[in-house]
């Protein structure tokens, strides 16, 4: 398992480079930090002065490894909208949105595995049809309208219903004091979580009843039945952990996008995270900022790419052999 750990490692390394230089070329020929210069005075002239001192003028891979350089030790470069320097505003959203992803994705996944897993044990039963409709509604719901809604119904609605005067659950921020695990952290994060999770666990939970429903009809299934092992055994130690290595490539990819689906989260719930800055600094034309966010995406989707890996060899025994 070592060596099968480091090999995929060692093929991430590039993979990032590659991944980071395409998103380096693609904002820096997207986003020009001087074309607020051109309603000026003598703006051609200031233009050329400030892409020189900017070194916008070198080749792009020059200007790549100057910035994978600085990247490296910790400089982002400084924002052109609020003249901070970029990883001052990025670490800070970051521990937000990670906040959110490691509740979204915890959540999902038991949540989904637990439903697929049962409605495939309890297909055609009523229950699995409820799932099964229930499903099809959070794929069809759009992540925004399901926002403003569970909002407007869970927030200021349930509050007014119930008569209290302290709502049950936030719809602004993640906290209302200096922060910690407590209920009110909780009350903040419940909306949040709850929209992050919807169209995934009901995505989610269909994949995981198809491939349990696919493992559960092979022969060394029908195998341990025949051997009279408990149902709880067969389905928990033997179907459950082969039906999850098909899983876990949807649930690395899925959890990855996550990362990009909080700015409709954040925008609508006034969470100050990663998906926040990305709006704020998109509308400003702040490239600095933009072009962080968009390493940061970057290396998520490549970490959850190479924990699927690693999960496979953990579930596989026969991926670590290849």
């Amino acid at each position: 398992m070592f060596a099968y750990s480091v090999r995929r490692l060692l093929v991430s390394i590039p993979l990032l480079i590659v991944a980071t230089f395409l998103v380096f070329w693609s904002v820096r020929t997207t986003f020009d930090p001087t074309a607020k210069l051109a309603t000026s005075r003598d703006s051609a002239r200031v233009r050329a002065e400030m892409r020189e001192r900017l070194g916008l003028d070198d080749p792009i891979v020059v200007q790549y490894g100057r910035w994978l350089g600085d990247a490296v030790t910790g400089d982002l470069g400084t924002s052109t909208r609020t003249r901070q320097e970029v990883s001052s505003m990025v670490w800070p959203a970051l521990g937000n949105t990670v906040q959110l992803i490691v509740w979204g994705f915890g959540v999902s996944l038991v949540v989904a595995v637990g439903i697929g897993v049962f409605s495939a044990v309890r297909q055609y039963s009523i229950p699995d049809y409820v799932f099964t409709a229930l499903s099809y509604v959070g794929l069809a719901m759009p992540p925004f309208w399901f926002a403003l809604v569970a909002s407007q119904l869970l927030g200021p609605g349930l509050k007014d219903a119930l008569g209290l005067d302290d709502p049950v659950f936030y719809v602004v921020g993640l906290h209302s004091d200096d922060g910690g695990l407590d209920l009110d952290y909780l009350q903040h994060l419940f909306l949040p979580v709850l929209t992050l999770t919807v169209q995934i666990v009901a995505s989610w939970s269909r994949y995981q009843r198809s491939t349990m429903l696919e493992v559960l009809s092979t022969d060394y299934i029908r195998t341990a039945r025949a051997k009279g092992l408990r149902e709880r055994v067969v389905v928990g130690r033997h179907a459950l952990r082969n039906a999850l290595v098909p899983v876990v490539s949807v649930v690395a990819i899925d959890a990855g996008l996550l990362f990009g689906g909080l700015i409709i989260t954040e925008t609508i719930f006034s969470i100050p995270g990663m998906g926040r800055l990305f709006v704020e600094a998109l509308t400003a034309g702040d490239a600095e900022t933009v072009l962080a966010w968009t390493l940061v995406s970057a290396v998520f989707v490549i970490v959850f790419n190479l924990l699927a890996d690693l999960a496979y060899g953990l579930l596989d025994p026969r991926v670590r052999l290849s």
